[in-house]
């Protein structure tokens, strides 16, 4: 069966409309499965203490289970959810999986973003938590994890930094070109309980014609720092020893902190309330207005000598942070909080450091380059040209036909296809209304429908 595509009918001109703000594409919505289907895109991995549904109950709910649309995953504990496990995948759709693809490749700083909301349903516990990877199990990112931190019973969103957590791991796909979501779980739970998964999307960061800036709020060269002030543990100075020195991220000198216990400690306070450019955003700004003001810094963990570490967390706490990073032994970790994540209006700006781990000894945890970044910061930068989304290529397969085509950053277009080259372009049928630009280049993925010629045209969206 053939599919014809002219490129004569495959080219639009277009009027330059650059789009400024933060833009959210939706990934996985779990709006077009049912309870009998789920098992296509949702399945178990080294745990078989759950079952899954599809949670019909629109929104708002009883426990805010759904927080977009009518649907959300709910996943089902067989027995009170006590002691860790990789639980299931959630298996993105090919269309999903390339424009998470896209993001994942790209080299713009602190650009792209993952959120999802997740509502822990309580079952009797004190706490819980849900480490999260993203890639081929054999082959995942970190897996770092979302904290419950008492927000039973209440829809709660994990936002991840793809900068933060990729470690350089390419993105491979789980099964043909589906990239798998890990999710595990962790608690004490007394009761059987469920946890329901909702609204997983991608933010884009950036916008046209703009820079990100930086504007670095303690570097710690000056040993009198007082951003930093020791709470268990002594906040020490410490300078860089040659030019491979990897606990200094900037300059000569970064703060280093010695952990001398294993058990839930709160080592040090991050105090920002000092910080005139820190206080300038959360002051005049709502969350909902800064998804593009990320607070970061840099951290390295290193354990004495002769100190075996089974697992170590460094746990960044404040009013409305719920992401906690793993903890990376050996290796140089950015920590970066989307301020749109965070009410601290209401609440001193302060973030507590706490570490917890398997160990007997000391470890070290040098903290550097605390830095306010805006990823739109910079206005000055000319808008890009307009560019015509020419198909660049066409491919079919058994059930499905993959469409390349040239786009610019930030846009959104319409595919629309038709079997009668005679119809106006009116009554054309739209295929996508939406599809968010994966950066100069697209694929967009169809269904392969039984007409022996289908022709397409793609335009983009005012």
């Amino acid at each position: 069966m053939k599919y014809t595509i002219p490129l004569a009918f495959l080219v639009c001109s277009l009027a330059i409309n650059p789009s400024f703000g933060q833009k959210f594409t939706m990934l996985e919505s779990f709006e077009n499965m049912d309870s009998n289907t789920v098992l296509d895109s949702v399945v178990q991995w080294n745990s078989a203490r759950t079952d899954y549904i599809v949670f019909q109950g629109g929104a708002p709910n009883d426990v805010g289970q759904v927080t977009d649309g009518n649907k959300a995953l709910e996943v089902q504990f067989l027995e009170p959810l006590n002691g860790w496990s990789q639980d299931f995948l959630v298996i993105l759709s090919p269309e999903a999986s390339a424009t998470l693809q896209q993001a994942w490749n790209s080299k713009d700083p602190h650009r792209w973003w993952l959120f999802y909301d997740i509502t822990f349903g309580s079952g009797g516990g004190a706490w819980a938590n849900n480490p999260i990877w993203i890639g081929s199990p054999s082959n995942a990112s970190y897996g770092d994890q979302v904290e419950v931190n008492g927000g039973w019973d209440q829809a709660v969103t994990g936002a991840l930094e793809l900068d933060s957590i990729r470690n350089g791991n390419e993105l491979v796909p789980y099964d043909g070109d589906r990239i798998a979501l890990g999710f595990g779980f962790n608690g004490n739970l007394t009761d059987t309980s469920s946890i329901w998964v909702d609204n997983i999307r991608l933010l884009d960061t950036y916008a046209a014609g703009a820079r990100p800036t930086e504007t670095v709020l303690e570097g710690f060269e000056d040993e009198n720092s007082w951003i930093l002030t020791p709470s268990a543990f002594e906040v020490l100075p410490y300078t860089r020893s040659d030019a491979t020195d990897e606990a200094v991220t900037e300059k000569e000198k970064s703060a280093r902190i010695e952990i001398a216990q294993n058990g839930w400690t709160t080592t040090s306070t991050v105090d920002l309330s000092l910080s005139d450019p820190f206080f300038d955003v959360i002051a005049t700004k709502l969350p909902e207005d800064r998804f593009n003001y990320i607070l970061s810094f840099d951290y390295r963990i290193v354990p004495d000598t002769d100190v075996t570490v089974n697992w170590f967390q460094l746990i960044t706490q404040a009013s409305g942070v719920r992401l906690t990073p793993n903890g990376g032994v050996g290796a140089n970790r950015t920590y970066s909080i989307n301020l749109g994540t965070v009410d601290w209006l209401d609440t001193p700006p302060t973030l507590n450091l706490i570490t917890q781990g398997g160990f007997e000894g000391f470890i070290d945890v040098y903290i550097d380059n605390l830095r306010l970044i805006d990823t739109q910061g910079d206005t000055s930068a000319p808008p890009p040209p307009a560019v015509r989304p020419n198909f660049t290529g066409a491919s079919a397969a058994s059930d499905s036909v993959t469409l390349s085509f040239k786009t610019e950053a930030n846009a959104s277009y319409t595919i629309l296809s038709t079997t009668d080259l005679g119809r106006p372009i009116s009554n054309w049928t739209a295929e996508a209304s939406n599809v968010n630009s994966q950066g100069s280049s697209t694929t967009w993925v169809d269904r392969r429908a039984p007409q022996a010629a289908r022709f397409y045209l793609v335009r983009k969206n005012p």
